[in-house]
């Protein structure tokens, strides 16, 4: 089983004698990656001890890149209370308002072009 890591825990390693990062839900000590990354050490420290997440995909990471991440991953996020948009039950809910209203603007459509 991983290593689980919480919030606090991560959030304690943003300095450059151990960097820690998360990505989607992973938690990765980057110390080593500093002197190799291309993008240089300055792109590493902005996300020491935070979520990294939205920084390592904007940048359009290779596929390379991203099997190598697997090298620096020392555990998992854990403890943590899921963001409402993660939760099935609000999926579930916005998938059948969408359909609801998908089905609202045909509806308003067919009668339209039926009084034509």
């Amino acid at each position: 089983m991983p290593q689980t890591y919480s919030l606090k825990d991560v959030a304690a390693h943003n300095n450059k004698e151990s960097p820690w990062f998360i990505i989607k839900d992973k938690v990765y000590n980057v110390t080593e990656l500093l002197s190799k990354h291309p993008g240089g050490e300055k792109v590493l420290m902005d996300f020491a001890g935070k979520d990294a997440t939205p920084g390592f995909y904007g940048r359009n990471h290779s596929d390379k890149a991203k099997l190598w991440m697997k090298d620096f991953e020392i555990g998992q996020l854990g403890g943590q209370p899921k963001k409402w948009y993660q939760c099935a039950l609000y999926q579930g809910i916005g998938v059948a308002v969408i359909a609801v209203g998908v089905a609202a603007v045909i509806g308003v459509v067919v009668h339209r072009a039926q009084k034509n």
